[in-house]
């Protein structure tokens, strides 16, 4: 942190592509937002709407893609889902209740493989399919603060902004097929 309580300069620098190059398309794990602003307690939908804020303030322009499982659509705090409708695509995975849910690990590890994306989530690397590990973006939310690491694979990997780049990043309308038919 920097004097006055201000996130070092790296954490809230700008996300900017690099000449000829673009940002990826970033996937959201909807459920480990809100299960980690609800601190352990419950589903907090603040957490969702802080990090999608926080992404939009660090200049992430791409639509981002929020994957949530369908039950959290039927939460009584699902209205801040709708709210968010100009701001991510919602992806909704199948489940029958909170208990019986399909893996949206799964979706989000397809989606991510053919869209070239990465995917923001808590959960560790030991969750997720070998091939994807390189695709995933951990984040912390603490005291209503979301911060991404500067160095996601440690000192000797490619940086955040290195991560975030692409040659080859899709349009909207390709992601928008390409989410109905994983």
């Amino acid at each position: 942190m920097a004097q006055g309580g201000e996130p070092d300069e790296v954490l809230s620098k700008p996300i900017q592509a690099e000449e000829h190059r673009h940002l990826r398309w970033l996937i959201l794990d909807g459920k480990t937002f809100a299960w980690s602003h609800g601190r352990d307690q419950g589903y907090s939908y603040k957490g969702i709407t802080l990090a999608v804020d926080s992404l939009r303030d660090m200049g992430h322009r791409n639509p981002l893609i929020l994957c949530v499982p369908e039950w959290m659509t039927q939460h009584e705090e699902a209205h801040n889902l709708n709210q968010l409708q100009d701001k991510v695509l919602l992806f909704i995975t199948p489940a029958c209740s909170d208990f019986i849910e399909a893996s949206e690990i799964s979706f989000m590890d397809a989606l991510a493989k053919k869209i070239d994306a990465l995917i923001v989530t808590q959960t560790g690397p030991d969750t997720w399919i070998e091939s994807c590990n390189r695709r995933i973006l951990q984040f912390a939310l603490t005291n209503d603060f979301f911060m991404l690491p500067r160095d996601p694979r440690g000192k000797r990997g490619p940086t955040l902004q290195e991560m975030l780049q692409s040659d080859r990043v899709p349009n909207e309308q390709k992601v928008k097929y390409e989410v109905q038919y994983v």
